[in-house]
């Protein structure tokens, strides 16, 4: 049957108690277009159970109408227990059937649970491995580009060392030094063409180092080895002996070399110092000979400040170093030269050419010297100057002594002159005026038996002005002392003087020839000692002992005069007879010793160093 909304309303009222919840279900399903049956049960107020059967199945609505199908009630009176028995027993199978179906459930949810957590514990393992094999592989691909990277960087870097192997190869080849390497016994194992060279062979690899070491120096190599050893460096001068006798100096600097930990080699650098040593040496010496001079020396830069003066330059000029290093040689001006004479100077030293010259300066005391100098510019390879070298002599007393020479000289020549006019005046003054007035007699005498005899005269007066010439030519350098040297010279002359007022003797053991200047200088001195005894001595009696033994020239000479004060006469302007002997003397290299007391006479010997003369 079908029926409307009326019929849940009429139902609700007969069954109040009731939940109607099955009934709304089964009509929202045939609402819904759901075909089917249900069965469910109906209770009313006094407890009386109704069972329904109801087979539904949609119907169309028409103007809103609900259709079902008809249900069918069974009608049957159960009483109360009967009915409470049977929920009771409902309600047991319905929980063992539950409890049955949970059992199932949590059966079917415990071996799919089982299931999904083995394929869970499975698909994990299966990502893990898949995790690590990504994992792997990306490790794996950057382990190959750093391989790539590695093995690029390798190429390179063999390319490096094989060019820097080169470069260090070509270096160690060419090396000006020698370098070696050497076992701890002493054993050669490598050796650069440059050491080969500083030990004249053609192969020292496998060289012992004794078979080239001195000695003691051997030694020496034993102790720095020990040091070595200890991974110490150090640095020594060694001597060396060649198979040629040759001896060397090299400056070795050690170095060790390690494998792990353990020194096995020496590295030795070392250069050829020989010739180094030998300037070393030789620069000390000259360093000393500088320093310890008689000269001043004085080295400036190219500027011309001062950078070294020797111990005789504070000496003489009495300025410290101190005092002059970094100034100008200018301080010493004295004031006395012109502007012209420094630039002239400066200008000469500048163009690379020696200076030499006098110069007067003043000491810092403001006394003023003369200086004999020799200023030279010291250039370097490409023939710059760098350097100038002052070379000073003082030379005050000597400019004196030659002021007092000097003005000896002139007396003398003023005096000789005067002797030499007397002589011409005395002695051919007469001679010529009488061969003039014969002259002037030939021209106006014509009697030939006269002229005869005033030519006679007049060749007589000729003859006498010829043999006095001769005879004052004589004094000034004598024909005897030309022709036949120094002994016959003096005989000849002491000769003509010897008589009854003063005796004059003398000896020789020669009668060699010698340099002209020393036979002219002391056939000079010899006139003039004679000359001072006869006129100064009052002497009656002079000896002359010239003698010659080995290469030297002894004179004695002696009077028995009245003597003088040695000391006094050099003193005293008068004396510069005396010194122009010693003067001579000295021009000759020869040594003079004077000796002479007031009433006791005089004694002179000289020694002159001789050089032959061939005849």
């Amino acid at each position: 049957m079908s029926c409307t909304k009326d019929f849940f309303n009429e139902d609700k009222a007969k069954y109040p108690r009731h939940d109607f919840s099955k009934r709304q279900e089964i009509l929202i399903k045939s609402v819904r277009g759901e075909a089917g049956s249900a069965v469910y049960y109906l209770t009313d107020n006094t407890g009386q159970f109704t069972k329904m059967i109801m087979a539904y199945r949609p119907i169309n609505i028409i103007d809103g109408v609900y259709s079902i199908s008809l249900y069918t009630n069974y009608n049957s009176v159960l009483q109360p227990a009967r009915q409470y028995a049977l929920k009771l027993i409902v309600f047991i199978l319905l929980i063992i059937s539950l409890f049955i179906i949970v059992i199932i459930f949590l059966f079917r949810i415990s071996k799919k649970y089982t299931k999904f957590q083995t394929e869970a514990l499975y698909f994990k393992n299966i990502a893990k491995k898949t995790g690590e094999i990504k994992k792997q592989k990306n490790e794996f691909k950057a382990l190959y580009e750093e391989y790539k990277n590695l093995n690029t960087e390798l190429i390179i870097a063999k390319e490096e060392v094989e060019k820097n192997e080169k470069k260090y190869k070509t270096l160690v080849e060419n090396q000006g030094e020698g370098l070696i390497m050497v076992n701890l016994n002493e054993t050669i194992t490598f050796a650069n063409p440059a050491a080969e060279r500083i030990f004249e062979t053609d192969k020292l690899v496998g060289i012992n180092l004794s078979e080239f070491v001195l000695g003691d120096q051997l030694q020496l190599i034993r102790t720095q080895t020990k040091d070595r050893v200890k991974g110490e460096k150090s640095s020594y001068e060694l001597d060396i002996e060649l198979k040629n006798h040759i001896k060397k100096s090299l400056l070795v600097t050690a170095t060790p070399i390690f494998e792990g930990e353990k020194v096995i080699q020496t590295l030795g650098l070392f250069r050829d110092i020989t010739k180094l040593k030998t300037i070393e040496k030789n620069l000390i010496k000259l360093t000393t000979a500088v320093e310890q001079s008689a000269n001043m020396v004085i080295i400036t830069d190219a500027n011309g400040t001062i950078e070294y003066v020797n111990k005789e330059f504070s000496k003489v000029s009495g300025y410290s170093k101190n005092e002059v290093i970094g100034k100008n040689p200018n301080i010493l001006k004295s004031g006395k030269h012109s502007d012209a004479f420094y630039q002239k100077l400066w200008r000469t030293i500048k163009s690379k050419k020696e200076w030499k010259g006098e110069i007067q300066n003043k000491k810092k005391n403001g006394e003023l010297y003369w200086e004999s100098a020799i200023i030279a510019p010291v250039l370097n390879n490409n023939g710059d100057i760098i350097n100038f070298i002052i070379i000073k002599e003082d030379i005050t007393e000597r400019k004196l002594y030659e002021k007092k020479m000097f003005d000896a000289i002139v007396k003398t020549e003023e005096r000789e002159k005067k002797r030499f006019a007397v002589d011409l005046h005395d002695g051919l003054g007469p001679i010529l005026s009488a061969a003039k007035i014969y002259a002037e007699a030939l021209k106006s005498e014509n009697n030939t038996r006269v002229k005869k005899q005033i030519l006679k005269k007049f060749e007589q007066v000729i003859n006498e002005a010829i043999a006095s010439t001769q005879e004052i030519a004589n004094n000034i350098s004598p024909h005897i002392l030309k022709n036949f040297g120094l002994t016959a010279a003096i005989n000849s002359f002491c000769s003509k003087i010897s008589g009854t007022l003063i005796s004059i003797g003398v000896a020789s053991n020669t009668e060699n020839r010698f340099n002209e200047d020393v036979e002219i200088s002391l056939y000079r001195v010899l006139i003039e000692l004679i000359n001072n005894t006869l006129k100064h001595a009052d002497a009656s009696l002079i000896k002359i002992n010239i003698k010659e033994e080995k290469q030297d020239l002894f004179i004695r000479y002696i009077d028995n005069g009245v003597g003088f004060d040695v000391k006094k006469v050099m003193a005293e302007s008068e004396g510069m007879g005396i010194k122009n002997i010693i003067n001579r003397i000295n021009f000759i290299n020869g040594k003079i010793d004077i000796k002479s007391d007031l009433n006791k006479g005089t004694l002179i010997e000289i020694t002159i160093p001789l050089i032959r003369r061939e005849v």
